[in-house]
């Protein structure tokens, strides 16, 4: 477990980003003390409970047996479905444009991130990881 201390600066606590997520906060709270029951249609396994905890394990649980999370390297490690589907489908697909204006610090970015020292990536993750937006898991 990662025992690390953030500091939240006083500006956090009037920010937008907490109001909407207070906003989505109340809309769950009716959930909280009222019964709820979870089952996947046409499965007979069902989950009962009451509070929002709960609920959130319960989805997990009543789920796992039917993800199947995959990883890949690279695009060609893939079927051509599923290349499709992720990342060719010009319907779904986001493209960046991505331009190197500073090759130096081009490199020492990679080198963090992509090269051998190990434990200087895992510092750099443990410090600065709370701050990721998009996180591909």
């Amino acid at each position: 477990m990662l025992n690390k201390e953030w500091p939240v600066p006083l500006n956090f606590f009037g920010s937008v980003e907490l109001k909407n997520a207070i906003t989505l906060l109340e809309d769950i709270k009716i959930i909280h003390h009222h019964a709820w029951q979870l089952q996947i249609t046409g499965k007979e396994r069902i989950i009962d409970g009451t509070e929002v905890l709960q609920l959130i394990l319960g989805i997990a649980q009543l789920s796992k047996p039917y993800l199947n999370v995959q990883r890949y390297k690279g695009l060609g490690e893939m079927n051509p479905e599923q290349l499709w589907e992720t990342a060719m489908d010009s319907k779904t697909r986001s493209l960046l444009r991505v331009s190197i204006e500073d090759a130096l610090e081009a490199d020492t970015w990679f080198a963090t991130l992509m090269g051998d020292d190990v434990a200087g990536r895992k510092n750099y993750i443990e410090e600065f990881g709370h701050f990721v937006k998009n996180l591909d898991v």
